[in-house]
């Protein structure tokens, strides 16, 4: 190639990276041989390649291979890879030779595919994703879209997050970098969707899980459907848009219903259906719909003892099994039934314990284990059992702490790991252990402050740093760094206001809005030049709670809240009556 034509291939190529990396391939092959460039194309196909591998990849004999990498690996675009003691293609050359020959030559793109997929094919987490990654665009399947279906949840089950990652990694690539047939885009897209869930802005989710939802719904795969719609769900619910999860997992449930009716022995059919009730339950339970809640949860229970009974050895509906018995526990503990929930929780743990014992390394299980600990903990703390409770705290936080040491990309074991300082702190503040107990509570809140920073979308996070101000604002309000903690409760409140603007008939933000201006007033009102704007404070509790007292009567905390607050306005009238009797010049 002359001078003139590589320096017109490069103009022509300006502003577009990808063009801009082939021209300059171009340039670099046009003094090679002519082979060269198909063996490159090929060996762009997978993510590496090595000595023994360039054989199958193009078909060739040993010797011809040999002489093939000897010119592969002179390239200056070729690296080495360690990892897989072989070599690989510099991502942005192969990532703009895949999209290429996909769309300039799409049949010869999937047979190099289809090859790549036999070639790395194996029983290692990344030869499974490298097959799978190929399967992908050779073989546009549902067979190959149900593969791609097991091998996630295969790994969901057994806990190995990280395989899962892996496996989402590559199908990001995939989605970005070429076309994918209808089939395996929505499947490619709800897997990404729920291994991502927890590690990027829910908004990217939902627009995941939204595109999969229409391309099963084209397809007429109800079963696949409702997998996407789940995942629509949780999207929503995560950003505090419940009405919207609520029809969506609804929408999941009512699927899910109609196929066990079709094949009433179907157990993975079954399964779903449970996931849908726990689903639909904690929209309701969080509406504080009590009573339709708890039937969803029991009819979560119900089958999942159904499927234990069929198969005990089934470590995955043995898990369901214990989430019931802790959703069930959450509710009755919201009613003040103690002993009952308790049993509920220790279920819970005497299950996630014997799980652990069969596979100490399974991170799922590991992490029901911590919560469940948690549970326990929370209600022998009301108990007042507040070493026993320490010690449950302590517990969980250790195994959080674990499992964030191996993942610290997983932010829903992050947040967990943020729980766990609040709830030690809390038994620490109760024994009068301050500075201990301000030591966990601002760590509580640099981890919510590192979430939220993640997904300022995410409502269940912004909570958490409303909390964490509370708790912080506690302990320096009771060492009388009075300016300090009122700082924090503004800051709560604030929280606490842009959360019931996003939902306004969410009961628990509204009961933390109530809470929050009561807890400003209660500072504000040391000061007697401020008893004013202590009185409008309390006044705006006096209406929120009063809200919420009208949503659910018999509701008995938010009762007690009310009588609570009515009693500080009263107490606020009386002094400001004092002091304008004291003060000249007025009443």
């Amino acid at each position: 190639m002359s001078i003139i034509s590589a320096i017109s291939k490069l103009q022509e190529a300006r502003g577009d990276p990808q063009k801009l990396t082939l021209a300059t391939l171009d340039i670099i092959l046009s003094t090679r041989e002519g082979w060269l460039r198909e063996a490159l194309e090929t060996v762009a196909i997978p993510h590496w390649f090595t000595a023994a591998s360039i054989a199958e990849l193009l078909e060739v004999d040993d010797a011809t291979a040999a002489r093939y990498l000897e010119g592969l690996t002179a390239l200056p675009m070729v690296e080495t890879f360690a990892g897989r003691d072989g070599w690989n293609v510099h991502e942005a050359t192969r990532l703009a030779l895949r999209s290429q020959l996909a769309r300039e030559e799409p049949e010869r793109f999937r047979r190099l595919s289809m090859r790549a997929a036999e070639t790395f094919r194996g029983e290692e987490p990344y030869q499974k994703v490298e097959w799978i990654y190929h399967l992908l665009v050779a073989a546009p399947t549902e067979e190959t879209s149900r593969r791609l279906n097991d091998l996630w949840y295969g790994w969901d089950a057994a806990g190995q997050y990280q395989s899962q990652q892996m496996l989402a990694v590559a199908l990001r690539e995939l989605l970005a970098a070429v076309p994918l047939e209808q089939v395996s885009r929505a499947r490619a897209l709800l897997c990404h969707g729920m291994s991502a869930i927890r590690r990027i802005p829910a908004s990217q989710v939902e627009d995941i899980a939204r595109e999969s939802v229409s391309i099963f719904q084209a397809l007429r795969d109800p079963d696949s459907e409702s997998d996407a719609r789940c995942l629509l769900g949780d999207a929503l619910s995560i950003q505090g848009r419940r009405e919207e999860a609520l029809h969506e997992y609804q929408e999941f449930k009512q699927i899910m219903l109609e196929l066990t009716k079709r094949d009433p022995g179907n157990a993975g059919w079954l399964r779903e259906l449970l996931v849908s009730h726990g689903k639909v339950g904690e929209i309701l339970d969080a509406e504080g719909r009590r009573d339709e809640a708890l039937r969803e949860y029991q009819e979560f229970k119900r089958i999942a003892l159904e499927l234990t009974k069929r198969d005990p050895s089934n470590t995955r509906w043995l898990r369901d099994l214990a989430m019931s018995h802790s959703r069930v526990g959450g509710l009755q503990q919201d009613e003040g039934r103690r002993e009952d929930a308790l049993r509920e929780y220790q279920e819970y743990k005497r299950i996630a314990l014997e799980l652990t014992k069969r596979d100490p390394s399974n991170a799922g299980w590991l992490h029901d284990l911590a919560a469940s600990h948690n549970n326990v903990g929370g209600l022998l703390q009301d108990e007042g059992r507040r070493e026993e409770a320490l010690r449950e705290y302590q517990e969980s936080k250790r195994i959080v702490l674990e499992l964030t040491k191996r993942d610290p990309g997983n932010a829903s074991w992050l947040r967990d790991l943020g729980v766990s300082h609040a709830k030690v702190g809390g038994i620490l503040e109760a024994e009068g252990r301050r500075e201990e107990a301000l030591r966990e509570y601002q760590e509580y809140k640099r981890i919510a402050l590192e979430l939220t920073k993640r997904d300022p979308s995410n409502t269940g996070w912004m909570r958490d740093l409303s909390v964490s101000h509370v708790h912080v604002g506690g302990i320096l309000q009771a060492e009388g760094r009075r300016e300090e903690a009122l700082r924090e409760y503004q800051e709560d409140k604030r929280i606490a206001l842009e959360l019931t603007k996003r939902d306004p008939g969410n009961a628990g933000w509204l009961r933390d809005l109530s809470v929050s201006h009561n807890r400003t007033a209660a500072v504000i009102s040391e000061s007697p030049e401020r008893l004013e704007d202590a009185l409008s404070e309390h006044e705006r509790s006096v209406e929120i709670a009063e809200r919420l007292v009208r949503l659910d009567p018999g509701r008995q905390q938010w009762a007690e809240d009310l009588r609570a607050y009515r009693a500080w306005v009263d107490i606020v009238r009386e002094r400001l009556k004092v002091k304008m009797e004291e003060t000249p010049g007025t009443g």
